[in-house]
């Protein structure tokens, strides 16, 4: 057999391997995507590596120039980062969603931020103004109910401070404390 005969049947037998590129390109995929709960796939994932690894060597040398070698170094590229990405941490993810990202979008809505507070703070104030200049205004805001508990020297936040469970409750601590 000589050289180009070879080198044609190899290329052949190559070819009729890609079928199982795209099943390897798919599951690496997947597994990029989110996490498996078959240790199956990840073994089939290193498997997948080293028959891309391999086929990919070849095809270099039998294809350089080709569109199998482009397709090859993709799914090899994504098998790799697949198999050799770090343990997702929810700490580290979280410290970085803290340190990185929030700060990256407050700057980035900052004027939004800004405008928006300027335009509250002045409508506060001339709603402030209105109401000192003109008292009846706080009918708007208020309940006569209201208006009527303040005129009297009562803050309207006590009975919001002021909550007590009921006796009813089957809290053990209500039980310790009360007794």
């Amino acid at each position: 057999m000589n050289g180009s005969a070879r080198q044609h049947a190899l290329t052949v037998s190559l070819l009729q391997r890609a079928e199982r590129w795209r099943q390897a390109e798919r599951r690496a995929r997947r597994l990029a995507r989110g996490r498996s709960e078959d240790a199956g796939d990840a073994t089939r994932l290193a498997d997948d590596y080293r028959l891309l690894a391999h086929d990919l060597a070849r095809v270099r040398t039998l294809m350089p120039d080709s569109r199998t070698r482009e397709y090859l170094e993709a799914a090899y590229a994504r098998a790799h980062a697949t198999l050799h990405h770090g343990a997702w941490l929810i700490g580290s993810e979280l410290l970085r969603l803290f340190r990185e990202e929030i700060p990256a979008v407050v700057r980035w809505l900052g004027p939004y931020i800004l405008w928006s507070t300027a335009i509250f703070a002045l409508a506060v104030s001339g709603g402030y103004a209105l109401v000192w200049r003109y008292p009846e205004l706080i009918a708007l805001f208020a309940s006569p109910d209201l208006i009527a508990s303040v005129e009297r020297g009562q803050l309207w936040t006590e009975g919001l401070l002021n909550i007590v469970p009921p006796r009813c409750c089957r809290c053990r601590f209500w039980r310790t404390t009360s007794s």
